[in-house]
């Protein structure tokens, strides 16, 4: 290689398959079947929900709404890879 030249080292993470869906259109059996199969990670927005939902209830709909979209904060800061610090180019001798 010639002088100058640098590598960049980069860092891939984690695959993940989004199944999104009507609700009680299967979309945690798919995710299960899903899991099984190629041994992902299962994260299930429904598994989230159970334990406020039934420690607070859901007295309308936009309690019900509140409900999912904290859920869904929470399912993307699980599915967020840690923050991985630049190293910098590594100079090729």
């Amino acid at each position: 290689m010639g002088a100058g030249r640098r590598t960049l080292a980069v860092t891939v993470g984690p695959t993940y398959v989004v199944v999104t869906g009507l609700p009680g259109s299967g979309k945690s059996t798919v995710g299960l079947a899903l899991h099984q199969s190629l041994s992902l990670t299962l994260i299930d927005k429904d598994d989230l929900l159970e334990t406020p939902f039934n420690a607070l209830g859901s007295p309308d709909l936009d309690a019900r709404e509140a409900l999912s979209r904290a859920a869904d904060e929470v399912v993307f800061r699980m599915a967020a890879p840690p923050c991985l610090p630049f190293r910098g180019f590594d100079d090729a001798r």
